[in-house]
């Protein structure tokens, strides 16, 4: 089948780059390259090897792009080269600085999206790496954008008033990637619960990376093809008037299933097609949890929460189940809608408990250095505010260095 690489309409077409999110299904994480074998003339020194993949079957290899090569030490950008794409696909940046625990990735911008490779750090003993992109044409329908999950975390820190933590890990089920109609303009949109106040996020804030719309919010990224690509996680209080309060939220997608999770004992949820999945444990507590099952694109998520007389009573400085500072991963669930492979991290972030300290300390390590190298980017590009990026930055860099400390 032709495939049409004209560009779109003006206004249809991303005009800003806008960083394609990391696959939550496979997160990135450094690792040793292993050693390759090159047959290339005018080679030198130690070398970096990129190999595109174009998903349009060649066609974006003529388009004039450019391969940038990165490098970080720690938290601090070290390294960059830029090459050309040729139509072979294949790139060679030699005399590439490898320093021990140095990180590097390559990434291509497109009609605004940035493609990445995966990241690897240089050991004692590396001469060279081997990385792979994977780019694609990219699109302004939200035809083939699917809610895989929504998780639902709700709690009650004060008398009348109810947070709310939400997570949306959406599939792009089409060959392109989903890109804004214009820069500065939402790709993906999400409304929220009438009366919802207090909106904040863990990876942006209103203003930067996200947008505010008459009924909730907008992110700005770009969404490459495939299966939970993108998850965003939002917080927001609603006010509770007596002992009940409805939930009610229309979906801009159709949605595969939703987690509604509340701590045991503390009320109780009521709704269509809602079923009680009993009791879970997690660290320091246990949840309540429900499930639904398929919600069509614009219906509505809707149920009843009863709480419970003495938790609306509680007192204002009773700790929060969900604090400000709360990271919630979320893993791939079964066929069957039960919580699997959901961390919850309270005050300070934990990891699996049948995971060894080694693995343990690897893993989120390699999960700040990649939150580090995403704000970088963000910054550059004039996504977020200096202060912002700065006091993100802060808190992410004292992360690192309580775990190098530990």
């Amino acid at each position: 089948m032709q495939v049409d690489i004209t560009p779109p309409p003006e206004g249809n077409k991303a005009d800003g780059v806008v960083d394609t999110p990391i696959p939550v299904q496979a997160p990135t994480q450094t690792k040793p390259a292993p050693t390759i074998a090159l047959d290339v003339e005018g080679v030198e020194g130690q070398v970096i090897v990129v190999d595109v993949i174009d998903q349009t079957g060649g066609l974006l290899l003529e388009q004039g792009l450019e391969v940038h090569l990165d490098g970080y030490d720690q938290f601090e950008l070290a390294y960059q080269d830029t090459k050309p794409l040729t139509a072979d696909s294949r790139l060679v940046f030699d005399n590439v600085p490898f320093q021990t625990g140095r990180v590097f990735f390559a990434s291509i911008s497109h009609a605004g999206a940035v493609y990445r490779s995966d990241m690897f750090e240089a050991g004692d003993d590396t001469t060279s790496m081997q990385m792979t992109i994977q780019i694609y044409e990219t699109t302004t329908s939200d035809e083939f954008i699917l809610i895989e999950r929504i998780h639902v975390l709700v709690d009650f820190p004060s008398p009348n008033l109810a947070q709310i933590v939400e997570i949306f890990i959406v599939s792009n089920l089409g060959e392109a990637t989903f890109v804004a109609e214009s820069s500065g303009h939402a790709t993906v949109s999400f409304p929220l619960p009438p009366g919802a106040g207090s909106i904040s996020f863990d990876d942006g804030a209103l203003g930067e990376r996200y947008i505010k719309t008459d009924d909730g919010f907008g992110d700005t990224v770009s969404i490459s093809p495939g299966a939970g690509v993108y998850q965003t996680l939002v917080y927001y209080t609603l006010p509770i008037q007596g002992n009940t309060f409805d939930f009610s939220q229309e979906m801009n997608y159709p949605v595969r299933a939703a987690v509604i999770m509340m701590p045991e004992g503390e009320g109780i949820i009521e709704g269509t097609n809602l079923e009680d999945m009993g009791v879970q444990a997690i660290p320091d507590g246990s949840v309540q949890v429900y499930s639904v099952l398929s919600i069509p694109r614009n219906e509505i998520m809707q149920f009843q929460i009863s709480v419970e007389s003495e938790v609306s009573a509680a007192p204002a400085d009773t700790p929060v189940f969900l604090p400000n500072t709360v990271i919630i991963a979320a893993g791939v669930l079964g066929g069957v809608l039960f919580l699997s492979g959901i961390w919850l991290y309270f005050r300070q972030r934990r990891r699996n408990l049948e995971e060894d300290a080694a693995d343990e300390k690897f893993s989120e390590r390699e999960e700040i250095l990649d939150s580090i190298i995403a704000l970088e980017d963000l910054y550059h590009k004039g996504e977020i505010t200096e202060k912002s990026y700065l006091k993100k930055r802060q808190e992410l860099k004292d992360q690192l260095d309580s775990l190098t400390d530990a």
